[in-house]
């Protein structure tokens, strides 16, 4: 639903579905016929029609799975004029491919006050761990936990974003 011609593009999960839409118009002053629309990145396009009418539009679709990093690929049409002529044009699409996120520690009883985790200070198991904040799609995010007897906790599969944790 959106266009995005210039790098980074939306941010999207790993492993979820992306889904390109290819608008054709033939703004041209004669029909087109034996119309091909491609993917340079191997994306199997799928459209209603291989003509076009002058000032008509097609719209066509193709899915992938998106992978971590910046993506980019090019989608090509191309057309046959009655003259036999080849009419052609390409347009870059992008996105920012995101892996999830994990957070995790111990809370422990911290003897020496010097923030690390020595060697035989007590774990704390049993105490509640809260996870608030707001990921990279504007979600809110409200995650509970507790943890186990070595005082370790884990809040996993999350979405990139700005976090707080909060021991009780």
């Amino acid at each position: 639903g959106t266009d995005n011609d210039a790098a980074p593009g939306p941010s999207v999960m790993v492993g979820s579905t992306v889904t390109w839409t290819y608008e054709v118009t033939n703004d041209g002053n004669v029909d087109l016929t034996n119309l091909a629309v491609t993917d340079d990145k191997g994306v199997l396009v799928s459209c209603p029609a291989t003509s076009l009418a002058v000032g008509q539009s097609l719209t066509c679709t193709g899915t992938g799975t998106a992978i971590a990093g910046q993506y980019e690929n090019t989608g090509c049409v191309v057309g046959t004029a009655p003259s036999g002529a080849t009419v052609d044009d390409c347009n870059p699409d992008h996105y920012n491919g995101l892996l999830p996120a994990s957070i995790a520690g111990f809370v422990y009883v911290d003897a020496d006050n010097d923030g690390v985790k020595d060697a035989g200070e007590a774990p704390i198991a049993n105490t509640t761990v809260t996870l608030t904040g707001t990921d990279v799609f504007s979600a809110t995010v409200s995650l509970t936990t507790v943890t186990n007897g070595t005082g370790y906790y884990e809040f996993t599969n999350l979405k990139p974003g700005t976090y707080t944790l909060n021991e009780t």
